[in-house]
This record gives C-alpha cells, sequence and structure tokens, in this order.
C-alpha cells in the first residue's frame, strides 16, 4: 500500500466531468494545506511557457527579499542569485 509505505497519509477525490465517474481515498479526512499554493503557480507558469509568454531558460535575479519559509531548496541559496525560471519552478517544491 503507497500510503503505508511513505510514513504519511494522503487523500485523493477527482471526477471525471465527462462521465460523472469519481474516484477518492480519505476524501472526508481533513489535512493541513502547507503548500498547495505551489500548485497554480506551477499551472500557471507552464500555461504560460505553452502559449509563449514566458521563456523557461530565462533568468531571474533571487533576492533575499523573494526568498520564502517553504520555498523548497531556494530558501538555502545565500545572497542574490540568477535562477533559470524552469529551474525555480521545480526547486520551490
Amino acid at each position: 500500500d503507497l500510503e503505508r509505505g511513505s510514513g504519511g497519509m494522503f487523500g485523493i477525490y477527482a471526477k471525471n466531468l465527462e462521465t460523472g465517474e469519481i474516484i477518492n481515498y480519505n476524501s472526508t479526512e481533513v489535512f493541513p494545506t502547507a503548500s498547495t499554493i505551489k500548485l497554480p503557480i506551477l499551472t500557471e507558469f507552464y500555461d504560460q511557457v505553452g502559449r509563449g509568454k514566458l521563456d523557461p531558460l530565462a533568468t531571474a535575479l533571487l533576492t533575499d527579499e523573494l526568498k520564502k519559509g517553504g520555498s523548497g531548496i531556494l530558501q538555502y541559496y545565500s545572497g542574490s542569485v540568477p535562477v533559470r525560471l524552469e529551474d525555480a519552478a521545480r526547486l520551490m517544491i
């Protein structure tokens, strides 16, 4: 069992909007949301990349002011560091 092997607990609820079929597991449990804000950020990033509005190989300057707790390994970079957008998207997880 995947959950047992992870040492944690997870839940899922998904509905096929065409057929109405639903799959769920622990779907009535309450979970802390933690970093769920990252999902819409990543979705928007890859949507803009797909539409040609963002170049994933472009770089941005990651400054101390932009670093937040919970921003993956990026929070441990010291000083101002140039980071490719695609790397920032992956490393914020």
